[in-house]
């Protein structure tokens, strides 16, 4: 448990720094979890389960990652939960996750004052991809003619540790 919340944090403060989670890291985690897997549960089978389901990870959010809602260093992340959760409490710790991301990119929205602009922004990207039946980067419709600044991004980190402390919380079993 405190060796998946450390990688975690490591990764968190390396992307509010940087705006990256360095490759190492999530291969290392990736490797950590892998480890703790074996160890924990002492079956090799049990450990490729819960590998083969952390590489369905990036298969399933591969959408987010092709429209720019998701990095692919945060999708890395996701992918060493399995390892060290299993696969229940890792689906219920990335479902925690992209709710604490709602809320808080909500929030920001009524803070900011620009929910309005935003939501033209989604209804625009929504009409383009459906008559160009293309996925295209929904980071044009959001600030046309801009470079997307960083503040307008939400670091996944965040809420993917915050869901991480959430499900190892206990609250999965209430």
């Amino acid at each position: 448990m405190y060796l998946c919340l450390t990688v975690l944090a490591i990764a968190l403060a390396i992307d509010v720094v940087s705006g990256r989670i360095p490759r190492y890291l999530s291969i290392a985690g990736l490797v950590l979890s892998q480890i703790y897997a074996l160890c924990s549960t002492g079956s090799v089978t049990d450990a490729m389960y819960a590998l083969i389901c952390g590489i369905m990870v990036p298969v399933i959010l591969y959408p987010l990652f092709a429209i720019g809602g998701l990095g692919a260093g945060d999708i890395k992340l996701m992918m060493i939960l399995p390892g060290f959760m299993g696969i229940r409490a890792s689906i219920c710790a990335i479902t925690y996750s992209f709710v604490f991301c709602a809320a808080i990119g909500i929030t920001l929205l009524i803070i900011r004052g620009n929910m309005l602009s935003r939501l033209t922004a989604v209804k625009n990207y929504i009409t383009a991809v459906r008559s160009s039946g293309k996925i295209m980067r929904y980071e044009a419709f959001a600030s046309p003619g801009k470079t997307v600044s960083m503040s307008n991004r939400i670091h996944f980190t965040i809420p993917l540790l915050t869901g991480v402390i959430f499900t190892y919380g206990g609250y999965i079993n209430r």
